[in-house]
């Protein structure tokens, strides 16, 4: 078996863009190369200062870059299809069956509601939502909405799509002292928005 290799990152950045590329859904907005390259930058700043070897920190960015990889053949189960993904570009590196694991493991711990157990894990749910706590939140929202709608083809309904956005930032919390220190705060502040908005929109 071959030990962790950094290069892998930047082999594994090509391989998912050309995957997006080639297979994106048509109307998939949100779930693009764009939000992976965002949630790869997140880890990037949530691993600073914490306690990760060089192996863990090739594996919290290999799995950042194929969390969603699965997106290409939809929504349903997209967690261990990019897993599955992960596993079979790390089986042709001929990475240790422990490494792959804890990457695979990093994957599917991005499956809602999250419940990490390693810090990879962690760092990487944090990554994955990252957004909940900063003013990219809104718009993000709306694509996401737009992206559900447009790749199944059935109409989301504003109030409905508001109260599980709602729910959403009630029930999520960070794992990470970056995520619990600073984007808490944040996901507070855009729950108090989400409210307000929630009294505007008429009951039908």
């Amino acid at each position: 078996m071959t030990k962790p290799k950094l290069k892998w990152v930047k082999s594994a950045r090509r391989h998912v863009r050309n995957l997006f590329r080639e297979h994106k859904p048509e109307g998939a907005v949100y779930h693009d190369f764009r939000h992976t390259k965002e949630v790869v930058k997140s880890a990037r700043r949530l691993a600073k200062g914490q306690p990760l070897s060089k192996p863990q920190r090739i594996a919290l960015l290999l799995s950042a870059w194929f969390h969603d990889v699965g997106y290409v053949q939809g929504s349903v189960g997209h967690e261990a299809r990019s897993a599955q993904a992960a596993e079979v570009f790390l089986n042709d590196k001929e990475a240790d069956p422990d490494f792959i694991h804890e990457v695979r493991g990093a994957i599917l711990a991005t499956r809602l509601p999250q419940e990490p157990e390693t810090l990879v894990e962690q760092i990487l749910c944090d990554a994955d939502l990252f957004h909940l706590g900063t003013r990219k939140f809104a718009r993000r929202n709306v694509l996401l909405r737009k992206e559900i709608q447009s790749t199944t083809g059935l109409k989301v309904n504003k109030a409905e799509w508001l109260a599980d956005s709602l729910a959403l930032l009630r029930e999520h919390r960070y794992f990470t002292p970056y995520g619990r220190k600073k984007l808490q705060k944040g996901q507070r502040r855009n729950l108090k928005k989400l409210e307000a908005k929630q009294k505007e929109v008429p009951v039908a």
